[in-house]
């Protein structure tokens, strides 16, 4: 009876074997090749990953054999065969293809809709929206203070004001100024090194470029527009002099200089203005003459720096460096110094970004001189001014602003004062452009923190208390502008 059993067995096991044979298939050489699991023609020169391994030259349904009859060891190993591996093997990969591709290209591009998130105005609605705008003089700008031991402390060097803050911006915007002019030295913070080609290179001190940042981002915390220069570097003959002696050493600190401000604001949009140079001129030799022979000369020399100054910035990586509005001065920023002064060619082909840097304390003896009373020859001066800048530029559709203006403050001249400020604003307000339409340039008024001393007298905000010296003239400057 056992003999019988174990015959009937070795029966059963072969006539399995062979139909097992059927579905772990041949490599062609009569050997016996164990399929992966779930494997299918399609995924010959495909990776696979299995959930479930099956180990390598175990028979799948030996565990399956059994002494019962012929019957059952063929309809088992039949129906796991089948629907097994089909039910594993349609519904894993799948799920994991479609999920995983699809998620990975939507988050990648960031960058992108930052620059399309705002459009960038064209040159006669930019200077309108610009309007009336202030400077945060005396700060930044401050230079050669020898006496001090930390470069941070040069932001209230000149003054004593506490430094820039937050609230302080706050308090310019709430005033109703639409721009704010932040004027920065920096030739007391780069460190001097010979590049390979032997021209200089000026490393700016990575704490002073951060606290510029911070003063910029406090304006556009407050939808301000940004004015960003260079300011005193051009104040003596050691980084910007327009002449042949410096003219090398003077391109290279441009150039320099330029580079890291715009790698460092590139992704900023049009709000934020780059002005290549404050007032460049012949310092120490008749400086403030730019009619005069000397002033001519030095303008070609002017002429290359805003050349290459601009060409940097285009040049720079950055969302908006390629189409930003950049602003240019003549020699020592003088309405009389656009005779000779040339446009520097813009690599962007945008029509009115390049803009004109211009500061006019007009007349002299009434804005610096103080002469107490706004008369006919006060208000003719001022005509002169928008009429040579409308002529001499808009009407050959180049933009303009006002970077610099004000007037000596002491209370004997207030009323004159209240005068002024309205002919002088309304005056920027009255221009042509090629077409014979209207043009609204930008006015920012000069504060250099210092009120009520004998002399440079142009403190609007005092900055220790974040109130205004004189409310109503402040006010009478932004109603002008509305």
């Amino acid at each position: 009876m056992r003999r019988k059993n174990l015959f009937t067995i070795a029966i059963a096991a072969t006539f399995l074997l062979g139909a097992c044979s059927g579905i772990m298939g041949t490599n062609g050489s009569n050997e016996v090749t164990t399929m992966p699991y779930g494997w299918t023609e399609a995924n010959e020169n495909t990776e696979i990953t299995m959930t479930t391994p099956v180990p390598t030259g175990t028979p799948v349904f030996t565990p399956t054999v059994t002494a019962t009859p012929t019957k059952k060891a063929t309809a088992t190993p039949t129906k796991k065969a089948a629907a097994t591996p089909t039910k594993k093997a349609t519904a894993t990969p799948t799920k994991k293809a479609a999920a995983t591709p699809t998620k990975k290209p939507t988050a990648t591009p960031t960058p992108t809709p930052i620059k399309t998130s705002s459009v960038t105005p064209e040159w006669r609605e930019m200077l309108k929206e610009m309007g009336t705008g202030w400077n945060l003089g005396n700060t930044m700008d401050a230079y050669n203070c020898t006496w001090l031991s930390n470069e941070m402390d040069y932001e209230t060097a000149w003054v004593g004001t506490p430094k820039v803050s937050q609230k302080m911006i706050d308090t310019v915007a709430a005033a109703g100024f639409k721009t704010i002019r932040v004027p920065v030295s920096w030739h007391d913070h780069v460190t001097k090194t010979t590049k390979s080609d032997g021209s200089t290179y000026y490393k700016i001190s990575e704490k002073w470029m951060k606290r510029v940042h911070e003063i910029v981002d406090y304006c556009i915390n407050d939808d301000l527009f940004v004015i960003l220069n260079i300011h005193h570097d051009d104040a003596g003959a050691y980084y910007v002099y327009p002449d042949a002696a410096h003219e090398k050493a003077s391109l290279d600190y441009v150039t320099s200089v330029w580079e890291q401000i715009a790698k460092e604001f590139g992704d900023y949009d049009y709000h934020l203005i780059f002005e290549t140079l404050n007032e460049p001129r012949l310092v120490g030799a008749n400086e403030w003459n730019p009619t005069s022979y000397e002033a001519q000369q030095a303008q070609v020399y002017i002429n290359r720096y805003n050349q290459a100054a601009v060409d940097t910035i285009r040049t720079t990586e950055g969302l908006y460096n390629d189409e930003r509005y950049i602003g240019c001065p003549g020699y020592a920023a003088s309405m009389d110094s656009l005779d000779k002064f040339v446009l520097p060619e813009d690599p962007s082909g945008i029509e009115g970004r390049i803009m004109v840097s211009v500061h006019a304390y007009t007349p002299y003896n009434f804005a610096i001189a103080n002469i107490k009373d706004f008369n006919s020859s006060v208000k003719g001066d001022v005509d002169g001014v928008f009429t040579n800048l409308s002529n001499k530029l808009t009407k050959k559709n180049i933009p303009v602003y006002i970077g610099e203006w004000g007037v000596y403050a002491e209370k004997s001249n207030y009323d004159a004062r209240l005068k002024y400020v309205d002919h002088y604003i309304s005056s920027a307000a009255s221009l042509k452009d090629a077409s014979g339409k209207t043009i609204e340039i930008p006015t920012v008024v000069w504060d250099n923190a210092s009120y009520g001393n004998e002399k440079e007298n142009y403190g609007l905000l005092n900055r220790k208390t974040n109130k205004w010296y004189e409310d109503a003239y402040i006010r009478a400057i932004i109603d002008a502008g509305n």
